[in-house]
């Protein structure tokens, strides 16, 4: 998508004219999200201003969610297998992956960003593992994706590791409440609050737009 942003076909986001410039404000959600797909006449209404430009079939899912948001009840069962196709390691991993590739572009292409966690994403998947066949063999170090993580620009990214700095929980523990059975929205209320704390922060890293 951020290719076609940038030569201007791009269908959510209007390309920008001449001497303007991009700035991205990425949110990532939960380690657990996972895109589902109709495959029959089923279809799902997205939220927000570009929803009606999004593929209309395909079921934002994660972990905990209610499994009643999906119309078709085949699709509806592969919610209770969610925690084992969207394991912790495997997707923090992916996801360490996917901030810094979109870092490295974004720095690319001169584009001004700033990120924050939506909900709590920094896992740490370094460990020490046992060989299972030889116990008296010495523990192995697993490499994971700290060494992603300590080469992310936390300059323009709010707490990357933290569990807790991100929108879900620090709003949360501000007196914001979930609002729906079925997402885990909290409000506009909350959106305020949390644009209010993370505003400074951005302007920290590009004092121009202050």
């Amino acid at each position: 998508m951020l290719k076609e942003i940038l030569v201007g076909t791009c269908n959510i986001v209007p390309h920008l004219r001449k001497n303007h410039k991009y700035f991205f404000l990425i949110g990532w959600t939960s380690l657990n999200r996972f895109d589902l797909r109709y495959d029959n006449d089923e279809t799902y209404d997205q939220c927000g201003d570009a929803g009606d430009k999004l593929d209309s079939k395909i079921v934002p899912a994660c972990v905990g969610m209610n499994p009643n948001i999906i119309h078709d009840k085949d699709l509806r069962r592969t919610i209770e297998h969610l925690p084992y196709i969207t394991d912790n390691v495997v997707m923090s991993d992916q996801l360490a992956s996917y901030i810094f590739a979109m870092q490295t572009m974004l720095e690319t292409n001169n584009i001004d960003y700033y990120m924050f966690n939506a909900i709590e994403n920094h896992f740490k998947t370094d460990y020490f593992t046992q060989d299972r066949y030889d116990v008296r063999a010495e523990p192995i170090w697993r490499p994971g994706n700290t060494i992603i993580y300590d080469n992310i620009d936390e300059t323009k990214y709010y707490h990357p590791k933290s569990y807790i700095e991100n929108y879900y929980r620090w709003c949360t523990s501000h007196g914001h409440d979930n609002q729906s059975n079925k997402y885990w929205h909290l409000g506009e209320p909350a959106h305020i609050d949390w644009a209010n704390l993370i505003y400074p922060e951005i302007i920290n890293a590009y004092p121009s737009l202050g």
